[in-house]
């Protein structure tokens, strides 16, 4: 069974939007592959407790996510790499790689 995560696209970065992000309840993170800026990732923002349920359930990290970025169509993905905070082990950030299911 595919887990589901919905996204909102990132207009502003920085150190100040992301204090903003997580104050508000969620993270930054970035879709890598497939359609960005140039080649480059996509930036986003999600709920951090939905990620660390998948992240904690029995297949981890190994998960195929199915991400809905701005309610359009889901992409599948897979979890890069996350950064915990050492101290209250909270999400910080995640990226995400676009998964080809059509392709070796």
């Amino acid at each position: 069974m595919e887990a589901t995560l919905e996204a909102v696209t990132r207009q502003t970065f920085g150190k100040n939007e992301t204090r903003r992000l997580r104050r508000d309840g969620r993270i930054p993170a970035v879709v890598y592959g497939g359609a960005g800026k140039n080649g480059s990732g996509t930036p986003i923002s999600l709920d951090p407790k939905l990620l660390m349920r998948i992240i904690k359930s029995e297949s981890g990290i190994n998960t195929i996510i199915g991400l809905t970025i701005d309610g359009g169509k889901a992409t599948q993905v897979l979890v890069k790499e996350y950064q915990l905070d050492p101290i209250v082990n909270h999400l910080l950030h995640v990226d995400f790689y676009r998964v080809a299911m059509d392709q070796v």
